[in-house]
Formats: C-alpha cells, sequence, structure tokens
C-alpha cells in the first residue's frame, strides 16, 4: 500500500529501543487495519508534487505540433527539447561503459575525452527524462514554459514569427530550417 500522509507525533518511551511514530494517513481506516501488528517495510519519502496527466498530454501535443512542422518523430523533437532545455548532470566514465550508461539515461551526449590518474576516461552529459520533473520543475522553468507554448505557433495559419507570435523567438537557431519547413 502507497499513501500520502505525514508524521503527527513522536514518543520515544522510557527504556524503550526504539520510538513510536503516529501518522495521519490518506487512506480509509479499513485499508490500513490489516496491517496492524505486522511486521512492516516502512520508508519515508517527502511528497511532491507530480504533473498532472493534462500536463503530459500538453507536451506530448506541442512536440506532435513541432514533430509535424518540421517533418521529424515526436520521438526525436522530444530528444532535441530534452537537450535544450531539460535537466542534466556531467559524468566521467570508463569507455567501456559508456552504452551502458547510455541505456540507464534518456539521453546522452559524449563531450570529451580525459585522463583520469592516467585511466582514460569518456565525458558525458546525461539528460533527465522530464517525467522525474516534479510540477513546479516542468512549469516554472521559463525554458520549457517556452516550449510548453510552443505548440500555440502551429495552430491555424499562425508561425512563430508571425504577428502575436513570438513563443520561440530565436528558434530558427535551435531548429535547423525550423522557418522553411513549417512554412511549406
Amino acid at each position: 500500500m502507497k499513501a500520502r500522509g505525514r508524521v503527527t507525533g513522536l514518543e520515544i518511551p522510557f527504556r524503550a529501543e526504539y520510538p513510536i511514530i503516529s501518522f495521519e494517513i490518506q487512506a480509509s481506516p479499513e485499508d490500513l487495519e490489516k496491517y496492524k501488528n505486522k511486521d512492516l517495510d516502512i520508508s519515508f519519502v517527502q511528497h511532491r508534487a507530480r504533473r498532472s496527466l493534462d500536463a503530459n498530454a500538453c507536451l506530448w501535443a506541442c512536440l506532435g505540433d513541432i514533430a509535424k512542422a518540421i517533418n521529424q518523430d515526436n520521438w526525436s523533437v522530444y530528444l532535441l527539447m530534452l537537450e535544450r532545455y531539460g535537466k542534466f548532470t556531467h559524468i566521467l566514465v570508463k569507455p567501456e561503459v559508456v552504452e551502458a550508461v547510455r541505456l540507464q539515461w534518456r539521453e546522452t551526449k559524449i563531450v570529451g575525452e580525459t585522463k583520469v590518474d592516467g585511466k582514460p576516461m569518456v565525458q558525458m552529459l546525461c539528460f533527465f527524462g522530464s517525467s522525474t520533473y516534479d510540477s513546479a520543475e516542468f512549469f516554472q522553468t521559463s525554458q520549457w514554459s517556452n516550449f510548453r507554448n510552443a505548440r500555440y505557433a502551429f495552430r491555424g495559419t499562425g508561425f512563430c514569427g508571425d504577428e502575436g507570435h513570438t513563443c520561440l523567438a530565436g528558434e530558427e537557431r535551435m531548429i535547423p530550417g525550423f522557418y522553411k519547413k513549417a512554412r511549406e
């Protein structure tokens, strides 16, 4: 069972080996009753707001509109936008594990080679998939906001750069042939 809740009390009885913790849980008492006096594996993770399915649908609608306008598939556009606007980390890996690292990350880029203690290493950028972003990360990051709004550039007859459509100003540098393909 997985539920959201909060710690409401903490007791440390005299000479007790372990504390007693009280919770307020968003679950029915009937669902919880079956766990009473059972040995449980419990983990605590601070709650964070997740993106809604509507936000995810909006993301993929936007990707689809852009992909159609530039004659690319949705996944390629997603990876392009992830590289341009997404969260990433730098890592150094042994050359023989580059492929294994690529399997673990949504998108990766090799950015160089170096040596550590005389041994060859590969420098990589590893991009977190947008599904790992919470609502605040997704909607409050200005670059993602610009990306999210980009879908409106492909509605009706308006394209980016037309009067009233400035959401992707400068994106012609990001997507080769953007204006040419969009207007064809």
